[in-house]
């Protein structure tokens, strides 16, 4: 009796449990000596083999047996696909764009086959379009699972998720209160430009204008999520009748009872907090006492009698 021998092949899992085995073979001996796997999941086997036409397939290098006692073969296997995960952020703000990609685990290194199609499956009001590794995206509005299936050799993975979270990027409205510019939303951050110039230290949600030009805020949620609000033009500042030079305030800083405000005329005051809120109104001041006032940093806009600024000049308390 002769006995013909066949190659076989098994596949293990990470805990050693084998997942599938495979003969490989006809009806004459065949033997496998060597084994190689590349990094796009391709299985390779190499070894004898008698005279055997069920090996070659069309197409190869040699598709039938040369003649002989034993010729050797090389042999190409495409794995299974078993699993993968989505690489990106999983929290996001609505209306930006966000890149993913797919890392496969089998062997724990990235996928590079280019033969390889990705099926993704964005949530509700996300745009993108990709059949590739990495998808670039517009987020919508809404917080779902980003999912993606990968098409190998015939087989098709189980879908692939990344819960993502999404942050609703705030929409930047500037309110006015005479010439008092504010934000209609409370942000965790604020910066205020004019001209597109960073103003320094104007980071509080309310701004008291100075001079006339273009204002904007850049506002920061507590999401992370950033808007730059529309411009505001102001063009109402006027300086009449008195110089900015003309108007003095002393003592400044001031420890208690009044500070003295001098000018070449009569002179109206609004004081305000660093936030804009209104703390006192008065006409035809030469004294303003703020001996009731607590401890800290103000703003005091002074204006002629008709309503027109003269200044704006900071007022700090001890």
């Amino acid at each position: 009796m002769i006995f013909h021998g066949d190659a076989f092949i098994a596949s293990f899992d990470a805990r050693g449990q084998r997942t599938w085995g495979t003969y490989f073979g006809g009806p004459f001996d065949n033997a496998a000596y060597g084994m190689a796997y590349d990094r796009s999941g391709y299985l390779y086997i190499c070894g004898p083999t008698m005279i055997d036409e069920s090996i070659p397939t069309p197409g190869s290098h040699l598709d039938t047996f040369p003649g002989g006692f034993m010729q050797g073969f090389l042999a190409k296997f495409c794995l299974d696909i078993q699993g993968g995960e989505i690489k990106g952020q999983d929290s996001v703000c609505s209306y930006s764009t966000a890149t993913y990609e797919v890392l496969m685990n089998s062997y724990g290194e990235r996928i590079s086959d280019e033969n390889a199609l990705y099926l993704w499956e964005l949530p509700p009001g996300w745009e993108g379009s990709s059949t590739a590794r990495t998808i670039t995206v517009t987020v919508g509005n809404i917080t779902d699972q980003l999912k993606v299936r990968i098409v190998r050799c015939n087989d098709t993975s189980e879908v692939i998720t990344l819960p993502v979270t999404v942050f609703a990027a705030p929409k930047t409205i500037i309110t006015v209160e005479g010439f008092v510019l504010s934000t209609a939303e409370e942000y965790e951050t604020y910066q205020w430009y004019l001209n597109n110039v960073l103003i320094p230290g104007a980071t509080n949600r309310s701004y008291i204008v100075k001079e006339n030009g273009d204002y904007k805020v850049v506002t920061l949620s507590k999401g992370g999520c950033t808007d730059t609000s529309d411009v505001y033009s102001v063009s109402n500042v006027s300086i009449q009748n008195i110089s900015i030079q003309d108007v003095i305030l002393y003592p400044n800083p001031v420890s208690g009872g009044k500070v003295h405000i001098s000018s070449a005329g009569k002179v109206n005051i609004q004081l305000r907090n660093i936030d804009g809120k209104i703390l006192l109104e008065q006409m035809n001041v030469k004294d303003l006492d703020v001996s009731r006032i607590p401890s800290g940093v103000y703003w005091l806009r002074i204006s002629d009698e008709n309503g027109q600024l003269y200044t704006i000049k900071k007022l700090v308390k001890w």
